[in-house]
């Protein structure tokens, strides 16, 4: 299981700390636009506005569907920095 401080910091690295768009989220995590859609339709991840996510919101979403967490991605971010 992925620790909440694991998620917070692997978030850090791709430049979600605070507030972020829809865009913002699906480019960094490389989820596609319609997976949030559902996502929040079903009532797994909360939204603060429209398509505007807060971290703590994302943190939680991304404990109960850890698939979500692109570890390739965020290893060569990591790497790249």
């Amino acid at each position: 299981m992925v620790k909440k401080q694991e998620i917070i910091d692997r978030l850090a690295k791709v430049g979600i700390t605070g507030l972020c768009t829809k865009r913002v989220l699906s480019k960094a995590i490389h989820v596609g636009y319609m997976t949030l859609y559902k996502e929040v339709e079903e009532g797994r991840l909360k939204t603060v506005d429209v398509d505007t996510f807060d971290l703590d919101s994302i943190v939680e979403w991304l404990m109960i569907r850890p698939r979500y967490i692109a570890d390739k991605v965020i290893r060569k971010k990591e790497a790249a920095s």
